[in-house]
C-alpha cells in the first residue's frame, strides 16, 4: 500500500509511506512526515481531506488534529469528492503498479518515487 498526499492547487504528490500492512505506528509516522516542520512536504495545510478508509487509524487522525489541521469527511462511497486524489491513484495503478512485479519494498519504493518525479516533471 502506498499512502500519499496531494496539494490541490498545486497537484504536488507527497509519498507518505509504504507498507503492506497498517498499523498505529506506520500511520503516526505517516502523519509526522505530511507535517513534518523541517521537511514541510505540505507546509502550511489547513485542511485535510480523508476518504473513510480504514488505513486512516484513529492514531493518523488525532496526530493530525492535534496539529491544528481539520480533517474534512468526504461522504460514504463518493469518490468524486476527492477527485483528485482519485485520478492520481488511478493513474499510479494504471500506468505503473499494473505493469511491474515488485522483488520487495524497496523496489516498490524506488519505482513510485521515479514515478512522482516524472509525474511532477510532465505537469
Amino acid at each position: 500500500m502506498v499512502l500519499f498526499a496531494i496539494r490541490h492547487h498545486s497537484r504536488k504528490v507527497e509519498i507518505l509511506g509504504i507498507t503492506d500492512a497498517i498499523t498505529d505506528e506506520f500511520s503516526t509516522n505517516a502523519a509526522k512526515n505530511l507535517l513534518d516542520v523541517d521537511a514541510k512536504p505540505m507546509n502550511g495545510i489547513t485542511n485535510l481531506i480523508l476518504d473513510r478508509d480504514a488505513k486512516f487509524t484513529p492514531a493518523f487522525k488525532t496526530f493530525v488534529e492535534r496539529a491544528g489541521v481539520k480533517i474534512v469527511l468526504t461522504p460514504p462511497q463518493s469518490p468524486d469528492c476527492n477527485s483528485i486524489c482519485e485520478r492520481w491513484a488511478g493513474t499510479l495503478r494504471r500506468e505503473l503498479l499494473n505493469r511491474i512485479i515488485f522483488f520487495g519494498e524497496a523496489h516498490l519504493r524506488a519505482a513510485v518515487s521515479s514515478f512522482v518525479r516524472h509525474y511532477k516533471n510532465a505537469s
